[in-house]
Protein backbone atom coordinates (compact mmCIF):
# COMPACT_ATOMS: atom_id res chain seq x y z
CA UNK A 1 0.00 0.00 0.00
CA UNK A 2 1.65 3.56 -0.83
CA UNK A 3 2.01 6.55 1.27
CA UNK A 4 -1.14 8.01 -0.70
CA UNK A 5 -3.23 5.45 -0.29
CA UNK A 6 -2.60 4.99 3.36
CA UNK A 7 -2.93 8.72 4.25
CA UNK A 8 -6.47 8.64 2.17
CA UNK A 9 -6.97 5.61 4.27
CA UNK A 10 -6.90 7.06 7.40
CA UNK A 11 -8.40 10.61 6.51
CA UNK A 12 -11.53 8.65 5.44
CA UNK A 13 -11.59 6.35 8.70
CA UNK A 14 -11.17 9.75 10.86
CA UNK A 15 -13.75 11.39 9.19
CA UNK A 16 -16.34 8.59 9.31
CA UNK A 17 -15.71 7.85 12.97
CA UNK A 18 -14.83 11.73 14.14
CA UNK A 19 -18.57 11.99 15.49
CA UNK A 20 -19.34 15.20 18.20
CA UNK A 21 -20.50 13.98 21.53
CA UNK A 22 -22.46 16.34 23.82
CA UNK A 23 -23.57 15.64 27.53
CA UNK A 24 -27.14 16.49 27.91
CA UNK A 25 -26.37 19.75 30.27
CA UNK A 26 -24.12 20.98 27.96
CA UNK A 27 -25.79 21.22 24.66
CA UNK A 28 -26.02 24.60 22.77
CA UNK A 29 -28.73 26.45 22.88
CA UNK A 30 -30.36 26.21 19.11
CA UNK A 31 -29.36 29.79 17.58
CA UNK A 32 -30.94 31.51 14.12
CA UNK A 33 -27.32 30.45 12.49
CA UNK A 34 -28.48 28.34 9.90
CA UNK A 35 -26.21 24.91 9.49
CA UNK A 36 -23.82 23.75 6.84
CA UNK A 37 -26.69 21.29 5.80
CA UNK A 38 -29.56 23.42 6.00
CA UNK A 39 -27.58 26.20 3.49
CA UNK A 40 -26.47 23.27 1.27
CA UNK A 41 -30.26 22.28 1.47
CA UNK A 42 -31.73 25.96 0.41
CA UNK A 43 -29.18 26.43 -2.23
CA UNK A 44 -29.61 22.65 -3.95
CA UNK A 45 -26.26 21.78 -3.94
CA UNK A 46 -25.87 18.06 -2.95
CA UNK A 47 -22.65 16.52 -1.33
CA UNK A 48 -22.16 12.74 -1.13
CA UNK A 49 -19.26 10.37 -1.26
CA UNK A 50 -18.07 7.30 -0.29
CA UNK A 51 -14.96 5.09 0.68
CA UNK A 52 -14.24 1.51 -0.85
CA UNK A 53 -11.64 -0.94 0.49
CA UNK A 54 -10.75 -4.58 0.05
CA UNK A 55 -8.16 -6.89 0.67
CA UNK A 56 -7.22 -9.07 -1.86
CA UNK A 57 -5.85 -12.62 -1.87
CA UNK A 58 -4.00 -14.84 -3.37
CA UNK A 59 -2.83 -18.46 -2.85
CA UNK A 60 -0.22 -20.65 -4.77
CA UNK A 61 2.81 -19.13 -7.65
CA UNK A 62 1.26 -15.34 -7.08
CA UNK A 63 -0.26 -15.60 -11.22
CA UNK A 64 -3.61 -14.82 -11.27
CA UNK A 65 -5.61 -17.00 -13.46
CA UNK A 66 -8.48 -16.96 -16.36
CA UNK A 67 -7.01 -15.35 -19.48
CA UNK A 68 -4.60 -16.23 -22.36
CA UNK A 69 -0.88 -16.06 -22.01
CA UNK A 70 -0.65 -13.38 -25.20
CA UNK A 71 -3.10 -11.52 -22.95
CA UNK A 72 -0.70 -9.59 -20.82
CA UNK A 73 -0.30 -6.38 -20.55
CA UNK A 74 0.96 -2.95 -18.32
CA UNK A 75 -0.83 -3.10 -15.13
CA UNK A 76 -0.88 -0.58 -12.69
CA UNK A 77 2.51 0.07 -11.08
CA UNK A 78 4.02 -1.29 -14.03
CA UNK A 79 2.83 -4.78 -13.60
CA UNK A 80 2.70 -7.36 -16.02
CA UNK A 81 -1.35 -8.41 -15.30
CA UNK A 82 -3.27 -10.47 -17.12
CA UNK A 83 -5.97 -8.95 -19.10
CA UNK A 84 -8.91 -10.17 -16.82
CA UNK A 85 -7.59 -8.87 -13.92
CA UNK A 86 -7.50 -4.83 -13.37
CA UNK A 87 -8.50 -4.21 -10.20
CA UNK A 88 -7.18 -6.91 -8.24
CA UNK A 89 -3.55 -6.90 -9.35
CA UNK A 90 -1.83 -7.53 -5.83
CA UNK A 91 -1.31 -10.78 -4.20
CA UNK A 92 -1.88 -10.28 -0.51
CA UNK A 93 -2.79 -6.37 0.49
CA UNK A 94 -5.04 -4.13 2.08
CA UNK A 95 -6.12 -1.47 -0.75
CA UNK A 96 -7.58 1.94 -0.48
CA UNK A 97 -9.86 1.35 -3.65
CA UNK A 98 -11.86 4.52 -3.81
CA UNK A 99 -12.33 7.86 -1.81
CA UNK A 100 -15.30 9.15 -3.84
CA UNK A 101 -16.60 13.01 -3.36
CA UNK A 102 -19.55 14.26 -5.78
CA UNK A 103 -20.88 17.51 -5.60
CA UNK A 104 -24.18 17.95 -7.43
CA UNK A 105 -26.69 20.62 -7.61
CA UNK A 106 -29.15 19.22 -10.80
CA UNK A 107 -32.87 20.96 -11.00
CA UNK A 108 -35.51 19.38 -12.45
CA UNK A 109 -35.59 22.80 -13.93
CA UNK A 110 -33.24 25.11 -15.16
CA UNK A 111 -28.87 25.22 -15.03
CA UNK A 112 -27.36 22.53 -12.68
CA UNK A 113 -23.92 20.65 -13.13
CA UNK A 114 -22.48 17.66 -11.59
CA UNK A 115 -18.64 17.20 -10.59
CA UNK A 116 -17.44 13.65 -9.74
CA UNK A 117 -13.55 12.76 -8.14
CA UNK A 118 -11.97 9.67 -7.03
CA UNK A 119 -8.79 8.76 -5.62
CA UNK A 120 -7.79 6.03 -5.13
CA UNK A 121 -6.32 2.31 -6.90
CA UNK A 122 -9.45 2.06 -8.93
CA UNK A 123 -8.73 5.35 -10.38
CA UNK A 124 -5.98 4.38 -12.03
CA UNK A 125 -8.18 1.89 -13.90
CA UNK A 126 -10.92 3.76 -14.83
CA UNK A 127 -10.09 7.05 -16.02
CA UNK A 128 -10.86 7.47 -19.75
CA UNK A 129 -7.11 7.30 -20.62
CA UNK A 130 -6.75 3.74 -19.77
CA UNK A 131 -4.40 2.91 -17.05
CA UNK A 132 -2.02 5.36 -15.86
CA UNK A 133 -0.24 5.73 -12.57
CA UNK A 134 -2.15 8.79 -11.11
CA UNK A 135 -4.92 7.78 -8.19
CA UNK A 136 -6.84 10.34 -8.94
CA UNK A 137 -9.51 10.37 -11.41
CA UNK A 138 -12.22 13.44 -12.56
CA UNK A 139 -14.73 10.58 -13.27
CA UNK A 140 -17.16 13.12 -14.06
CA UNK A 141 -17.74 17.01 -14.79
CA UNK A 142 -20.87 18.24 -16.87
CA UNK A 143 -23.69 20.90 -16.78
CA UNK A 144 -27.04 19.99 -17.53
CA UNK A 145 -30.20 22.17 -19.11
CA UNK A 146 -33.30 20.49 -18.14
CA UNK A 147 -36.83 21.56 -18.62
CA UNK A 148 -39.43 18.94 -17.57
CA UNK A 149 -38.69 15.97 -20.10
CA UNK A 150 -36.20 18.09 -21.65
CA UNK A 151 -32.39 17.91 -20.85
CA UNK A 152 -28.86 18.86 -22.60
CA UNK A 153 -26.00 17.71 -20.68
CA UNK A 154 -22.36 18.94 -21.82
CA UNK A 155 -18.77 17.77 -20.32
CA UNK A 156 -17.40 14.14 -18.99
CA UNK A 157 -19.80 11.92 -18.09
CA UNK A 158 -20.21 8.21 -16.95
CA UNK A 159 -23.25 7.37 -19.04
CA UNK A 160 -26.65 8.94 -20.12
CA UNK A 161 -28.61 5.33 -19.93
CA UNK A 162 -27.18 4.81 -16.29
CA UNK A 163 -26.08 0.63 -17.78
CA UNK A 164 -22.27 1.13 -17.02
CA UNK A 165 -21.66 1.16 -13.31
CA UNK A 166 -18.05 2.35 -11.70
CA UNK A 167 -19.91 3.52 -7.93
CA UNK A 168 -18.43 0.87 -5.76
CA UNK A 169 -21.96 1.35 -3.84
CA UNK A 170 -24.00 1.28 -6.72
CA UNK A 171 -22.68 -2.13 -8.46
Amino acid sequence: MTHLQKSLLAIGIATVCATPVFAADKVPAKSDVPTLGQIMEASGIKITGYIDTSYSYLSGTGTFIGGSASCSSPGIGGTSVNCNRVFDTERNSFNLNMVNVTVSALPTTGFGGLVELNAGSNAKAITPAGSTNDEFDVTQAYVQYADGPFAVIAGQFVTLSGAEVIRGPDN
